[in-house]
């Protein structure tokens, strides 16, 4: 009996002491009776930030409560345990897994240790944000830009404005993932800011930002290239050189015959330059480079014109001669063809002695470049001449032929003629009928009367006859007789004569 009561006794002490101590409640939340003047969590709301999250509250009575216990639940889960505790009214997750939900309440812990009743959960997901202007591009030359949203939470409104004028900003209805936004005027640096509010009426714990340049001109200071005043041939390099004082531009120069050579920026910020090697065969008169630049943002300069003019001379090399003696008096002269494509002329040069050159006897000066002949046939008989062609280019550039030499056939004088005379005694005339001469080199037939039988090229010369068809002709004669003479010469100047006859007029 006495130990029953004994037993009695001690269960009833310790449920006394239990109702007189406040106890501390687990973080699985077992039954349990709290005081009602516990004081409770009230308007628990998140803020999202950039793969993090924020919670905020506020409590009926902080005068009682040392500190708040966070409790989290994962997924489908609806077992909350302690995630951390905080002094403050507000706690910021950082470690949260992306994209995954948890559900989130707060408790008050008095400073007796009690814990009262936790709040209301809210719903987190946590997920990278942040907003892109002109999806991530370093300049734009518009002040319209369009602004994308990355987020997996459901935006349904947004703010946007540039610091500090954020008192003006107002919020607008995003439809998808982005809108467009209008920036300040004035080139330069841009910062855009923008607020979020999402469909579970959350927000952005602060405000996300993105930068970009806002530049809507381009020039162009000057072009040139190097070295300048010089002729520069196949195989050598020039240097090209475009002043935009932009960086992280496209620039280059063209001129005839090469549509574009790209410039790259060196080691001097917006001057772009480079090495350019003139190819193989390429020639150009004289040309004016044109720079080109387009900047970084998009846009483009005034082309602006070198102030030297480019001349690029392609080899000039000489042509081969040969010569072909034709006769006392004649020489052909050919050639290959110049490959120069600034040709300017041939130009043929002869001398007497084998140091023919440019201040020798200029005989021709040929301005087709196709023509690669020439007849020299004012040659005198059995000489020796030498010869040079010479080419020229538009660039003042001088290839000459080696010499070639021809010497001239001896000269025979023309075959003899028959002449015959028909007088005319009433109109005073005679008409003299010759043979055609059969001479290659003729010259011309000369007609000569005499008062004696004696007729030379010193008579009287009575008509000099340019036509190697010629075979006669009617001629005054004066009374009495006289003598007649053709003689037949030739380019040489050699002659032979016909026979004589005579008329008598009385």
């Amino acid at each position: 009996m006495n130990r029953y009561i004994t037993l009695t006794i001690l269960v009833i002490s310790v449920l006394l002491v239990a109702l007189a101590c406040e106890r501390e409640i687990e973080s699985k939340d077992p039954l349990r009776s709290v005081p009602e003047d516990c004081p409770r969590v009230i308007s628990l709301s998140s803020a999202l930030g950039d793969e993090s999250a924020s919670i905020f509250w506020e409590l009926t009575d902080s005068s009682k409560v040392q500190r708040f216990r966070v409790y989290v639940a994962e997924g489908t889960d609806t077992v909350f345990t302690v995630w951390d505790s905080t002094s403050d009214f507000s706690y910021t997750f950082t470690s949260l897994t992306a994209n995954r939900v948890y559900s989130v309440s707060v408790a008050p812990v008095r400073s007796t240790g009690l814990e009262c009743d936790r709040s209301e959960s809210v719903t987190l997901v946590v997920s990278p944000l942040s907003i892109l202007i002109e999806d991530d591009d370093q300049f734009t030359n518009s002040r319209n830009v369009s602004i994308r949203v990355n987020t997996a939470a459901n935006v349904t409104d947004i703010k946007l404005y540039e610091a500090p004028d954020s008192a003006s900003a107002v919020w607008k209805p995003l439809t998808g993932t982005q809108t467009s936004f209008r920036l300040s005027d004035g080139d330069g640096l841009k910062t855009v800011y923008a607020e979020l509010l999402f469909a579970d009426g959350g927000r952005t714990a602060d405000h996300l930002s993105d930068q970009i340049t806002l530049d809507r001109t381009a020039e162009i200071s000057s072009v040139s290239f190097a070295p300048t005043d010089s002729l520069f041939h196949p195989g050598d390099m020039i240097t090209f050189s475009l002043d935009a004082g932009e960086s992280d531009g496209s620039a280059s120069v063209d001129f005839s015959g090469v549509s574009r050579v790209d410039l790259y920026e060196g080691t001097t910020p917006g001057v772009y330059t480079r090495q350019w090697t003139v190819p193989t065969g390429f020639s150009l008169a004289s040309d004016q480079v044109t720079g080109s630049f387009t900047d970084a943002a998009g846009n483009r300069a005034v082309e602006v014109v070198a102030p030297e003019v480019l001349r690029i001379a392609a080899s000039l090399d000489p042509v081969v001669v040969t010569v072909t003696v034709l006769s006392s008096y004649e020489v052909s002269l050919s050639w290959s063809q110049a490959s120069t494509g600034e040709f300017l002329s041939y130009r043929i040069y002869r001398d007497t002695l084998s140091t023919v050159s440019s201040s020798s006897t200029l005989i021709a000066a040929i301005s087709n470049r196709s023509t690669t002949s020439f007849l020299d046939d004012d040659l005198d008989e059995n000489t020796t001449y030498y010869y040079r062609v010479y080419v020229y280019d538009t660039f003042g550039q001088v290839a000459s032929s080696g010499v070639v030499e021809a010497t001239t056939q001896a000269n025979v004088p023309p075959g003899p003629i028959e002449l015959t005379a028909v007088p005319d005694e009433d109109a005073e005339r005679v008409q003299l009928v010759w043979d055609k001469s059969g001479a290659v080199d003729f010259a011309s037939y000369r007609v000569y009367r005499s008062n004696n039988s004696t007729v030379t090229t010193d008579s009287k010369l009575v008509e000099l006859i340019n036509n190697s068809n010629s075979t006669g002709g009617t001629y005054d004669a004066p009374t009495g007789t006289t003598y007649w003479r053709v003689f037949v010469f030739d380019k040489q100047g050699a002659a032979t004569g016909s026979n004589t006859v005579s008329v008598n007029i009385p």
